[in-house]
């Protein structure tokens, strides 16, 4: 889990203030997956604002591995947020 900039959601439904990764690597070689979610970390229990998936290259795979925090960065750049923490 990161912090992030607060987002606003609209109609009073929230504001994200987290961002949580999962990396998952294929077997088969052929890339990998980050699975996000945005989270409201105010609300108890914690309320997912949004969630999806990006794809890995082969190539960003060989590379990154598992750095979570080059995932976290690459995240948030597709994202268009800014961790704060």
């Amino acid at each position: 889990m990161a912090q992030i900039q607060p987002i606003t959601y609209p109609l009073s439904l929230g504001t994200a203030n987290d961002l949580s990764i999962n990396i998952s690597l294929n077997t088969n070689s052929d890339g990998g997956r980050i699975f996000y979610t945005l989270n409201d970390t105010s609300l108890i229990p914690n309320k997912r604002m949004s969630s999806g998936t990006f794809f890995l290259t082969e190539e960003q795979v060989t590379a990154e591995g598992f750095n979570k925090d080059w995932a976290l960065s690459y995240t948030a750049t597709e994202l268009g947020v800014t961790l704060t923490t």
